[in-house]
């Protein structure tokens, strides 16, 4: 975000740098994020906030490098939250596992309000993540999560921003960013969109040499370009990453 609003590449290099530490010391595929590493192995597993807000991380970092492997790494985080987590009875989250030990607050109003909250971070998390892979059934499970606390943000008020952002990744149509690019000349295009802020924005790199069936699939010619596109809406080519800022407030 740092990076984002200030154009500084230090700040973007240094989130890579905390997102590979954390990927090596707090990560495991089979079990999520860990709460602590610290001096000793990772240890405090089954915290549904701890992968909710590293898978985000992650979103937001790999639609400002373009880097596909953090976008993967996204999407495991959102298989664990959906297939650990996700209550198909309730419809609801849990926020802790049996391997996370004492809750942070024993039972009553603020262990519902933690609970809630949690619950409006993971359904926010799975409806970006369902743009960036599609994913209907992560959408489906966000869906009827806010479903569930329709009523519920009314009761703590400070809260319900965030319910509504959730909202609004379920059912708006956020702005798609396609950068079809390789090498040095991705960064250029990812910096130009990344100056103009836009509330509900995707971004994808579409590799020229890696990704021409998705190319295809897009109807798009497999030639440096950006496209912008929200719902079934797509500008002309962008073929100049020094034009694609103001196109972006145009478009």
């Amino acid at each position: 975000a740092a990076w984002e609003a200030t154009g500084e590449q230090v700040y973007l290099q240094s989130a890579v740098k905390a997102a590979e530490h954390l990927t090596v010391s707090f990560f495991r595929v089979a079990d999520g994020v860990s709460h602590t590493a610290r001096g000793a192995p990772a240890a405090l597993t089954g915290q549904l906030r701890d992968n909710v807000l590293f898978g985000t991380a992650l979103l937001d970092l790999a639609g400002a490098t373009g880097d596909r492997r953090l976008l993967d790494r996204a999407a495991r985080t959102g298989q664990i939250v959906t297939s650990r987590f996700y209550d198909r009875s309730a419809k609801r989250f849990r926020p802790l596992l049996g391997s996370a030990g004492v809750p942070a607050a024993d039972a009553g109003e603020a262990a519902e309000l933690h609970e809630n909250r949690v619950n409006y971070q993971a359904a926010l998390f799975l409806a970006r993540l369902s743009h960036h892979t599609r994913d209907a059934a992560a959408k489906g499970i966000a869906v009827e999560v806010l479903r569930t606390f329709s009523g519920a943000y009314r009761s703590f008020l400070p809260q319900a921003p965030l319910y509504g952002m959730a909202l609004l990744w379920a059912f708006g149509e956020p702005v798609e960013v396609h950068v079809l690019a390789d090498g040095g000349r991705t960064q250029e295009y990812l910096a130009a969109a990344a100056r103009v802020f836009v509330p509900l924005k995707v971004v994808r790199v579409l590799s020229l040499l890696d990704d021409r069936e998705e190319i295809k699939s897009y109807g798009y010619r497999a030639r440096e370009s950006a496209y912008l596109c929200a719902g079934k809406r797509c500008s002309r080519p962008v073929r100049d990453s020094g034009k694609l800022a103001e196109e972006l407030k145009r478009f």
